[in-house]
């Protein structure tokens, strides 16, 4: 119905395709209409001359790198011909033949002698003068890999990929296939986007595929690369001890991890040279070396810059900064930008800082979000206070916000504690929650009131990420973690006011410049890492960035 003109339009396709009239067949329950029975019928009509085709063209340039017809969305007038018309035709014939199975179509294009070709030729230079577009296929063309399996490659060479089938989708630092991963348009992975991920904004007939410094830049450089190539080296070489050189057997493994292929005379020596001069400049700068080139990172969605990765499951860095002691009765606010993964099925808190040494008769605070078994509510942001009450006795107070904090989302949060002058006059916990996802989401304030007089402080350090003497461990993204000494009203908080003040006891950024562990505040209060895995040796890291060598190369890259 067009409504304007009240005019009833029946079911049809366009004219230009030239195609009879669709024949709805109302269904004897009389619950529909038949119209998209009729349409599927059209589509899959033997005598229709572009569905089996467009679909044939496209399967063949997922294989090929470009379709017979090189307008995979332009079939017609408007597109340019099909340079292997004949071809088009026998290979839909095949594919409706088979009934329309994408798989026999599949093992049909890969089993064929264009598609096993090298894309070395021994007349290579005689056949580039009469068709340099390799246009009629007497040579495969070089590929690069789409920037999917380039993230799924360097997962599955180096013992990461999960290959469960099915789920929910998950975060790109999650080491699941990349067909699972969360499309974030404002907060896109570094590595997929380098290498030229479409946006997702429209339809993609064709993928761009280029070339630019960027993409060596982030290889060469980022932190990531370096990590998987580090995992890749870890499980080739779990104990190397004294080893003096490197076997024949594992360059043999390496080489068919990442390439396929067993080594080279040539390359055999040429890697042995490479380790043995990475092993000496290794052992000549190690004691030079930052603890922050083994902190794992992150892109906490909707922020810039990079965030703390902890990971429960890895042995994580135990993380803690002296910082200086706060006014035992007076208040202090805790700020953090977090990404939760998961909780604990038990009451158990994931930590997002803490000041305590879990002694119940000790002084302390504990901020986090709750587990599953919470004898309140899960998954809710909890601050734990541990001091005086009015008559001087030393009590817990577990303060819960009761809002329930969802995985997978970047979170703002807070709580400011202003302690109780008095039994009478009680003091009072405001937490603060907000979505970074979502502009137009107000913050949530909640108030909850507090009998402890004082008694919360203590000359511990502050622990990031987890609570001294504890698991209680943080899973996710942390960035951003501000401690006041102060009451801070709503509009001084970090979502108005992002740099240190005068009252600022530490303020840790995790950004690279000027350090991850660096205080941003006058304070000067660097966090100092505990790490749980042990240090890989000399020769670990030597092979280590010969992985990560190898998995810069065109050879893994490229197909040739």
């Amino acid at each position: 119905m067009i409504p304007k003109k009240q005019q009833l339009v029946p079911p049809g396709v366009p004219e230009i395709l030239q195609a009879a009239e669709l024949q709805p067949v109302v269904g004897a329950d009389a619950q529909t209409t038949g119209r998209r029975a009729a349409l599927a019928r059209w589509l899959t009509d033997p005598a229709n001359p572009l569905a089996a085709r467009v679909m044939v063209n496209r399967i063949w340039q997922g294989h090929f790198g470009r379709g017979l017809v090189p307008n995979a969305s332009d079939f017609g007038t408007l597109g340019g011909p099909p340079s292997h018309p004949q071809l088009l035709d026998w290979l839909t014939a095949q594919f409706l033949q088979s009934g329309w199975r994408l798989k026999d179509l599949h093992r049909l294009l890969v089993t064929s002698a264009a598609y096993r070709q090298s894309s070395e030729h021994p007349q290579l230079a005689q056949f580039q003068v009469v068709d340099p577009r390799n246009q009629w296929y007497w040579r495969a063309d070089v590929r690069r890999l789409d920037a999917e399996q380039i993230r799924d490659a360097v997962l599955a060479v180096t013992g990461q990929l999960d290959r469960k089938s099915g789920g929910p989708g998950v975060n790109s630092d999650v080491p699941r296939r990349s067909i699972y991963l969360r499309v974030m348009r404002n907060s896109r992975d570094p590595l997929l986007d380098v290498f030229d991920l479409p946006q997702f904004f429209a339809s993609t007939a064709t993928r761009d595929t280029t070339t630019s410094p960027v993409q060596s830049l982030l290889l060469f450089n980022s932190q990531m690369m370096l990590n998987h190539a580090g995992r890749l080296a870890g499980r080739l070489l779990p104990d190397s001890g004294g080893l003096s050189e490197l076997s024949g057997e594992l360059l043999q493994e390496l080489w068919l991890s990442v390439w396929g292929r067993s080594p080279q005379p040539h390359e055999l020596l040429a890697a042995q040279g490479f380790w043995g001069q990475q092993r000496q400049q290794i052992r000549q700068d190690r004691e030079q070396q930052s603890q922050e080139a083994a902190l794992p990172v992150g892109n906490l969605p909707s922020r810039p810059g990079q965030a703390l990765l902890l990971n429960p499951a890895e042995q994580p860095p135990r993380m803690s900064a002296t910082v200086a002691p706060q006014d035992d009765t007076g208040g202090f606010t805790i700020e953090a930008c977090f990404q939760l993964r998961s909780v604990y099925e038990s009451g158990a808190v994931r930590t997002i800082a803490s000041r305590w040494d879990g002694n119940a008769q000790h002084s302390g605070w504990v901020f986090g979000v709750t587990g599953q078994g919470s004898r309140r509510k899960p998954q809710t942001l909890v601050l734990q206070l541990f001091g005086k009450t009015a008559d001087g006795k030393q009590r817990e107070a577990a303060l819960f916000s009761d809002h329930t904090v969802q995985f997978n989302v970047p979170w703002y949060a807070a709580v400011s504690v202003r302690p109780a002058k008095s039994a009478e006059q009680p003091g009072e916990a405001i937490f603060y929650l907000r979505n970074l996802a979502n502009d137009d989401e107000p913050i949530s304030v909640v108030s909850v009131p507090l009998e402890l007089t004082g008694g919360l402080q203590n000359e511990l350090p502050v622990a990031i990420g987890h609570r001294v003497g504890a698991d209680s461990q943080f899973d996710g993204l942390l960035d951003d973690i501000r401690l006041t000494r102060t009451v801070l009203a709503q509009e001084e908080l970090l979502l108005t006011r992002e740099n240190p003040g005068p009252e600022t006891l530490a303020f840790w950024r995790f950004e690279a410049q000027p350090g991850i562990l660096r205080d941003s505040s006058a304070a000067a209060a660097g966090l100092k890492v505990q790490t749980g895995a042990t240090e890989q040796t000399l020769e670990q890291s030597a092979l280590a960035d010969l992985c990560h060598v190898l998995l810069n190369s065109s050879e893994f890259l490229y197909v040739k």
